[in-house]
């Protein structure tokens, strides 16, 4: 069990420290660094994880595009981060 959220913690971190889209085959790469994982469970952790972002109502969630995964902030709080964008510019 320990292992389990060990990995969605390291595929967490590769979602949010990324901008493009990652890969099941790339997060197998790197997970499996620490720990041997099947393509099947990394996927299996995704939906986990997205799973657990709506039950948390949480203010991201993950897509699947381009091939791959990214996180990306829920439709209705773009134009909170769009204002936040544009004052900085």
């Amino acid at each position: 069990l320990r292992a389990d959220e060990d990995i969605k913690q390291i595929i967490e971190a590769l979602l949010f420290s990324s901008s493009d889209p990652i890969s099941l085959e790339k997060m197998k790469d790197v997970v499996s660094t620490s720990y041997p994982i099947r393509t099947k469970e990394i996927q299996k952790c995704i939906d986990q994880l997205s799973s657990e972002y709506r039950t948390q109502k949480r203010a991201f969630q993950i897509d699947e595009i381009a091939g791959g995964f990214v996180l990306r902030t829920l439709p209705h709080m773009r134009p909170f981060v769009e204002k936040l964008l544009s004052d900085r510019r």
